[in-house]
Order: structure tokens, then sequence, then C-alpha cells
């Protein structure tokens, strides 16, 4: 059984594509097209974000361990956890608990904010160092006044860029968010960002948005409400109905990459990626909905001993996927496609030296996908 406490560093380049298959479904809403498919102009295949698929990972992983070390996320969408006060989540209350867990206090911009309301300005906000200054002790006070003093405009400018946080501190709670936030070894996080930013870290395990192999259908539906809003609704019945579009089938393809250097920076291990690898092929049960229906098909790795990737090359030519009839725009299963799922169907003629492909079979073995409490929620609870 695969040992998710254990901490082997990343050896191996890897690089991956799978395949989801998305029916009646609308798989990734954009905003800019009034929450419909994301749709190519040009050649009228769909798209579904990276992002869409990392958020279902973190969800995938909250489910599974609920925010425990090593294994907490930090970035959580909003249905995964509540402030206590009621509120979304923001960007803000996840550093604030960062801080309060490494033992370095809140910022004084968060404490303005959530106290008064309004968003903190530059002298609010030094009015609040001043209230922390005080409750600190006179040598440590001493030591703050005397480094504003030697402070000019690009002193400021440094503390505010930092968050009020000393380069050691800054540097100490970026480990710490790196050895307890899972997500953070993953894909990294971003700095900069709200009242104490932290600094930014690029994430290892890339994946790119997701494309379909065929050109797309989409159709237009138009929903009823079961009752009105209001009285004088039922004189329009036309104010209860809605609209929105889904895609009538559509395999989509994405791409990740994997590289041993990018993970040395985040402290990213073998056992994180292969809980990321049981998240893709697991997390779709967890984020169905009666209008997204959603499922894996598959799954191919590249795997190289090189630090650095094996060439720059399209895998999707030694991974053919075509569509068999006429007028791919009419596929509605995966039948419908030449899609090799065993190595002799393979190019394996184009394959470039040092690279072992891994079927699913492989993976699954590789990530012990099918030994007892992996890959099991209710297991993991």
């Amino acid at each position: 059984m695969i040992m998710r406490n254990a901490r082997t560093p990343v050896q191996y380049v890897y690089e991956g594509m799978l395949w989801i298959e998305i029916k009646y479904s609308n798989g990734n809403g954009d905003l800019n097209a009034g929450g419909g498919p994301r749709m190519d102009p040009i050649d009228d295949h769909c798209y579904v974000s990276g992002e869409s698929l990392r958020r279902k990972v973190r969800d995938y992983i909250i489910r599974k361990y609920g925010c425990k070390s090593p294994f907490d996320i930090l970035i959580r969408s909003s249905e995964s956890i509540e402030r206590e006060d009621g509120g979304n989540l923001t960007i803000d209350d996840m550093v604030h608990r960062v801080r309060k867990d490494a033992g370095l206090g809140d910022s004084a911009d968060y404490r303005y904010e959530r106290e008064t309301g309004q968003k903190a300005s530059k002298k609010t906000a030094k009015k609040a160092s001043k209230k922390t200054a005080k409750k600190a002790s006179k040598k440590t006070a001493k030591k703050a006044s005397k480094k504003t003093a030697k402070k000019g405009s690009k002193g400021e400018a440094a503390e505010d860029r930092d968050g009020d946080l000393s380069p050691p501190d800054a540097r100490r709670l970026q480990d710490f968010v790196l050895e307890n936030y899972v997500d953070t070894r993953l894909f990294g996080f971003l700095g900069k960002t709200g009242n104490s930013p932290l600094a930014g870290v690029k994430g290892p395990l890339a994946i790119t948005d997701g494309k379909s192999v065929h050109p797309v259908v989409e159709i237009q539906q138009a929903n009823t409400r079961a009752m009105v809003t209001r009285e004088s609704d039922k004189k329009n019945r036309q104010q209860t109905i809605g609209n929105r579009t889904v895609l009538r089938y559509a395999l989509v393809q994405h791409h990740f990459t994997l590289t041993p250097n990018a993970a040395r920076i985040t402290g990213m291990t073998e056992e994180d990626f292969h809980l990321a690898l049981e998240a893709i092929i697991n997390c779709w049960t967890g984020d169905m909905a009666p209008h997204r229906r959603v499922v894996f098909r598959g799954m191919w790795i590249f795997k190289s001993e090189k630090p650095r990737r094996p060439v720059p090359y399209d895998w999707t030519d030694i991974v053919p996927v075509t569509c068999k009839l006429e007028r791919p725009e009419e596929a509605s299963r995966l039948s419908d496609f030449n899609f090799p799922t065993r190595k002799d169907e393979l190019r394996l003629d184009l394959l470039p030296k040092g690279v072992e492909v891994l079927d699913f079979k492989d993976i699954a073995e590789m990530i012990g996908l099918y030994d007892e409490g992996v890959g099991d929620v209710e297991a993991a609870e």
C-alpha cells in the first residue's frame, strides 16, 4: 500500500495526457459567454480550463483528508469552508489563518479591515502598525523604530510588498505554507496578493487547458421553474424561464508536465504526485451536478530520468486519437474514436530514447490506486 506520509523526492520527468468525456453538459462555463461552454470560434472545438481541473483536484483532497496537514489545501473553493462570521472566504482569511498557525500573528491591514469593514489605506495601516508595536516588548519596539527611521520611500514600498513581515519571517511563512499545504507544493501559489502577501512560488505540476479532439455541437435549452418568484410573475410566465447551453458530446484532452527541478523548489514529493493523479482519476464523481456529467476516460504518462523534458515533443503523434466518423461533430460515444488503451496501439517508433511509457494499468500500480484505502474517500475519513 502507498504510504502518503513518506517523503520521496521527485526524480523523474513526467509528461502526461488525459481525457475526459462530456455528455449533454457544460464541462466548464465561460463568464464571457454568459456561462456557456468555452469555445474556439475558428474550429468549433471546446475548451476546459486547467484551473477547473486543479480546483477539482483540491476539492477531492479536501473530501479525502479533511484539511489535515500535510495535505491541507490553501486555495479552497467557496463551498468547501465557511468563515466564522458566515461570510465568504477570501485569500486574506486564508493568509490570516496561515500566519496564525505559523505563529506570526495578523497583518495590520487585515485586522483593520475585519474590525472596521473598510479597506485599509497606508495611513490607517501605519496607525495599526503603531498599535501593534506598543504591544510588543520595549526591545523589539526600539528595533522596529530604528528600522523604520532608516527606511525612506523605498523602505515603505518594501514594507507594503512584504506585508509587514521581515525577510526571515516571510521566508518562514513560505516554508510553513509549502510544508503543510499540498496544493502549494503541486501548483504553487500567487504572491503579492491580499493584505499580507506571500512570496509567490511557481508550481511544478503544470496542467494545460484541455481541448476537444473534434468539433462539438452546442445545444440551447430553456427551462421553466416549477414556481414563480412573485405573485405578479404569474401574469408573465416568461419570467420563469431560464436558458442554458450544453455540449451534446465532447472528448477533451489535457496535457500535464512535472520536472524534478521545479518540484525541488516547492518540496513536492512522489507521494504528492501520486495523490494528484489519484485525484484526477477520481474527482469527477464528487463534482457531478444535474447539468454537469463529466467522466474520466484515460491517461498516458511518459517518464524520463533526465532532469529536464526529454525533447519538446507533441505526444499526440505517439498517442493518436482520431474520430472514425466522416462528420466528427456527430460523435456521441468513446467507441466513435480510435482511442488507444494498449501500448501496441501507440506509435512507439516515434518515442524519444530514454522515455518509458506508462499505460493506465502501470499508473494504477504506481500510485496504488486499487490498494485498500487509496482512492476511497470514506476509508480516509
